[in-house]
């Protein structure tokens, strides 16, 4: 998915988040190339409304 982004889609800059209490999604985003921005959000759209801390990741194109 991320190679289908930049190489077909071509964006330049991909953004994700999770959840501060699953730090297992931040280490999978991680994994794929992803780096924590150190900006933190608050979701109260997905877990029964209750306001949350999103951890927020960024990955950059690279022509590595």
């Amino acid at each position: 998915m991320v190679t289908w982004c930049f190489n077909v889609k071509g964006f330049q800059v991909l953004w994700s988040d999770f959840f501060a209490d699953n730090p297992a999604s931040g280490r999978v985003m991680e994994k794929c190339g992803f780096r924590d921005t150190g900006e933190v959000n608050w979701c109260s759209h997905l877990y029964h409304g209750d306001e949350r801390p999103v951890k927020v990741m960024r990955l950059d194109y690279s022509l590595d």
